[in-house]
């Protein structure tokens, strides 16, 4: 069979080489994160549908970065008035079913919402979740200035909140194939494909 044409570009298709696999999503390191530079910033919660392609896609071990003038990683130049979309999965076997905070620090009165086991949170509201797989979205939308996203937690029976670790952040990818990191934000369009353990394969 034909490997499937991975990307979202309209400029370049990219096919990825033609791995065995299953047709299975697995659950990959981190969350994935999609950028967008719309004319008019919207408000929180985001469809992401009616922001069409993204300009970058590429994911992050954590959401902790602090406060900057720069641009975040991954993200090229884009320092100011973009949306980003993390979106994954949290694991919570290690504490199991129960009630559950969460928080997304911004800077500068920039835009944030958290959608946690497909509904709207409020930040700091204890949420009930049953696991041990929960999907998580987080919409940010920076404005201009300082930028700072960190997506933290308070797990049952803990007396404060903490950053969201890396061990329980992950992302589904079919078994087999890549994850796809794409930068569509130049004319020159740049798209390289990384495995799973962020080696790239090659494609320029």
């Amino acid at each position: 069979a034909e490997a499937p044409v991975l990307g979202n570009c309209t400029d370049v298709s990219i096919v990825a080489p033609p791995f065995e696999h299953t047709g299975h999503p697995f659950l990959s390191p981190g969350l994935r994160v999609a950028v967008w530079s719309p004319g008019e910033l919207p408000y929180p919660p985001i469809e992401a549908s009616s922001l069409g392609a993204a300009l970058i896609t590429t994911q992050w071990a954590n959401i902790n970065q602090s406060a900057t003038l720069t641009a975040f990683p991954g993200f090229q130049a884009r320092r100011d008035r973009f949306v980003a979309l993390w979106t994954g999965y949290i694991d919570i076997s290690h504490d199991g079913a129960g009630e559950y905070s969460f928080s997304l620090t911004t800077a500068d009165g920039d835009r944030a919402a958290l959608i946690i086991g497909g509904s709207h949170t409020e930040q700091g509201v204890p949420t009930l979740l049953t696991g041990p797989m929960v999907e998580v979205e987080l919409q940010y939308v920076e404005t201009v200035g300082l930028a700072q996203v960190i997506f933290q937690w308070q797990r049952p029976g803990q007396p404060e909140l903490e950053v969201v670790p890396e061990q329980v952040l992950h992302h589904t990818v079919l078994r087999g194939w890549p994850t796809l990191v794409e930068d569509n934000s130049q004319m020159d369009v740049s798209l390289h494909i990384e495995d799973d353990s962020g080696a790239t394969l090659g494609i320029p």
